[in-house]
């Protein structure tokens, strides 16, 4: 028996690597927001911990919360662990951009009127750097495919 090749599809097998990662990234964000959540808590008063270098305030750890959850949701399918990839990558690259117009390292702050509500430094700059690339990982990493042959042909 032989197979045609117009009777094969290649179809996505078991738990793909973004699933993993997004699974992993949001982990990573629960715990840091848990850990701004438990140290500083949600008051409006603007006090900031740090951990590795990235500064927490209320409102960052929130987010960081927020988003871990969702994250961790969005890794149990392919599909929606790749977009949680591309938001991470889209709300990373702009927070670090952000940063680095808050704190003079490219041009003037066009949204200065807004202030600072995240209170971003320059080491958090770095920090949603990696964040942004983890995400373009995420969303852009190949996927494990079969190939699976509907009905044998015979020759």
């Amino acid at each position: 028996m032989a197979y045609s090749n117009d009777e094969a599809h290649l179809v996505v097998k078991g738990m793909q690597p973004a699933q993993l990662l997004a699974a992993l990234e949001s982990v990573l964000l629960v715990v840091a927001g848990g850990f701004g959540l438990f140290r500083i808590g949600t008051g409006v008063d603007f006090d900031q911990v740090s951990i590795f270098g990235l500064t927490l305030n209320p409102l960052q750890s929130q987010i960081f919360l927020v988003a871990g959850m969702l994250g961790m949701a969005a890794s149990l399918a392919s599909a929606t662990a790749r977009t949680f990839g591309w938001l991470l990558f889209l709300g990373g690259g702009l927070l670090f951009a952000w940063g680095l117009m808050l704190n003079g390292l490219v041009a003037a702050n066009p949204l200065s009127r807004l202030g600072d509500p995240l209170g971003l430094t320059v080491q958090d700059g770095w920090w949603h750097l990696v964040i942004a690339v983890s995400g373009l990982v995420i969303a852009v990493i190949p996927a494990h495919k079969a190939v699976r042959w509907t009905q044998p042909v015979a020759y």
